[in-house]
Formats: C-alpha cells, sequence, structure tokens
C-alpha cells in the first residue's frame, strides 16, 4: 500500500476541524472547480473501484491515543501520600487524548493499556501543547426581519490556532488512482479558499506538502487497526472498541442554494477507534446522504495503521 503524508500549514485559525470525510467533501467541489461537473462524475465513479483513503488531520509528530483494553488497576505505594501522588498521576495519564508517533511506534509490536502508561510514566513527557482554542460569542438573525431577536439567540463557536512557523498538521492519504503532485495541487485549492466554517472571512486557508510516508508506521503486521479517519463500523471491523460522533453534513457551494443545504445525520466511528480484521478497505462511500439528492455521497471509509495488542 502506497501512503502518502501530507504536511498542513496553516495560514489562519480553523473553524472546522479538518476531518477526512470533509475534506473528502472539499476535493470533490476542487475537481468540479477545476475540470467541470464531468470530471467530477468521473472522479466520483473512480472512487467506487480505487476510493481515496484520507485521515483526519492531527497536531504534527501526534496521533490519536488507541482505544485498548482496560488495564488491570495498577500496584500504588503502601505508604499514603505517595499512593496519592501516584493515583492523581495515573489518573492524568489516563485522560491523554494522544500519543506521539514515537511512542506509537515503540509500543506497535506489542501495545497494552499497561505498557503505554508505564511509558509516559517512565519518559515523563509532557500532553499535548500548542493549540490555542479561542471562543467567538455569535447572534442568530431572524430570516422574517433581519435583525437579531429581541430574547436569546447568543450563541458561542469555537475556532483553533496554532502558532508558530513551519507545519502545524500533518495526515496521511492512500489513492491508486492519483499521484501525490495530483492530490497536492488539489489539497492547495482547497486551502486557497478555504475550508470549513467562515472559510469567507478567512478560516481554513493552508498550504499542503505530499510526499511519502516517512514514519514507517504502515509497514507493520498486527493483529488489529487503529483508524485515523471518521467511518461508517462495516462488517470486517471485528472486535471493533470505538468512539461514535454524530456528523451533520451540509452541503457546499451552488448546491447549497439548490434547495436544503443539510445531509441527514451520520452516526461515525471516530479516529483513535480499533478493531481486528484483514486490510481493508473499512467503512463505505455512502449514496443516500441528502434528502432530495441522490448523487450526493459521504466518504466513510477508513485509513487504518497496524498495530500488535498483547494482553494486558
Amino acid at each position: 500500500m502506497n501512503v502518502w503524508q501530507i504536511d498542513f500549514t496553516l495560514e489562519g485559525a480553523l473553524g472546522t476541524p479538518l476531518r477526512s470525510n470533509t475534506l473528502w467533501g472539499h476535493l470533490c467541489w476542487a475537481v468540479r472547480h477545476r475540470d467541470g461537473e464531468g470530471a467530477l462524475e468521473r472522479w466520483l465513479t473512480a472512487q467506487e473501484r480505487e476510493p481515496l483513503l484520507l485521515s483526519d488531520a492531527f497536531p504534527r509528530g501526534w496521533l490519536p491515543r488507541p482505544l485498548l483494553a482496560p488495564s488491570p488497576l495498577a500496584e500504588l505505594p503502601p505508604a499514603p501520600t505517595e499512593r496519592l501522588v501516584r493515583a492523581s498521576r495515573l489518573k492524568k495519564l489516563k485522560r491523554r487524548a494522544w500519543l506521539t508517533a514515537g511512542d506509537f511506534a515503540a509500543l506497535q509490536q506489542g501495545m497494552s493499556e499497561a505498557r503505554l502508561l508505564e511509558r509516559w510514566e517512565a519518559c515523563s513527557k509532557p500532553d499535548l501543547e500548542g493549540t490555542v482554542t479561542k471562543r467567538r460569542a455569535r447572534n442568530s438573525i431572524d430570516r422574517r426581519t433581519g435583525r437579531t431577536p429581541d430574547d436569546g439567540g447568543l450563541y458561542f463557536q469555537d475556532e483553533v490556532w496554532y502558532p508558530g512557523a513551519g507545519p502545524h498538521l500533518w495526515g496521511f492519504a492512500c489513492a491508486e488512482n492519483l499521484t501525490a503532485s495530483e492530490l497536492e495541487d488539489l489539497l492547495n485549492a482547497v486551502g486557497r479558499s478555504g475550508y470549513g466554517r467562515d472559510a469567507s472571512t478567512g478560516r481554513g486557508r493552508f498550504r499542503a506538502a505530499v510526499r511519502e510516508d516517512s514514519t514507517g508506521l504502515f509497514r507493520h503486521r498486527g493483529n488489529r487497526w487503529m483508524t485515523l479517519s471518521r467511518g461508517t463500523l462495516s462488517p470486517g471491523m471485528r472486535r471493533p472498541r470505538y468512539r461514535l460522533e454524530t456528523h451533520y453534513g451540509r452541503l457546499g457551494g451552488e448546491r447549497a442554494a439548490a434547495g436544503s443545504p443539510f445531509k441527514h445525520p451520520l452516526l461515525l466511528v471516530a479516529s483513535g477507534s480499533t478493531f481486528a480484521g484483514d486490510g481493508g478497505p473499512h467503512g463505505e462511500l455512502l449514496r443516500g446522504v441528502h434528502p432530495t439528492l441522490e448523487d450526493v455521497r459521504e466518504n466513510a471509509l477508513h485509513l487504518c495503521l497496524p498495530f500488535t495488542e498483547v494482553e494486558p
């Protein structure tokens, strides 16, 4: 499997996180705007045979923490003060949602919850830092009057900033019907026009560089897989451990003004979920996700990392 690494350099804040299924939808629009409706139809037909697998984008050098079998309770020191300190430390470690690619590589051939916690305790590495979340106050508009309501209507939305120079996020992709340069061109077209919410005001602008994967993480053979994407739970995903997220998708571009912009809500498995099974592909390229438009699709396929989970 030929896997590419994507480095994202953000040129502003993100109003919408870079998720695999939403980014795939933006790529469809990039194909249509660049090459026309016929090219998009050919793109979608090719996706049925040889789909583009995309990961979510993560802070560069980090991966989602895999969902593993719960470990037995750790042995605590007999002294009350030491017992309290270690219990508090373990509690903080168990809350972590991310691990470095180096930690994943070190444990890839023998992963367990207990080994992961032991490594974190021994290395004393800090948790993920460097992101800044800002909350913006908004007010809804009454479409009958064009004014804000007299009572209520105030709500808040978060946007994420990644300070510092150089690539801020990374992700991964796998495709048989695209070259790395073609994918890079499409991603940069998305980055120039803006991704996600509030793109018209400068949110979601980025530059992307696509190259061969340099981590070596995808070359391992294991007994389980960790998804790096948001997708459906398909029959080949055996003995899964997963978190579910509800995706409220919308149409973009001209389609948003041609009727209802809202897709059906979808219940998707989040990145970091794990399962047993073969190499896939897992998940689905969904149809019937819009109430009236039959040609609308949703990429709910998974790009997965292999690893070996051992008994806790």
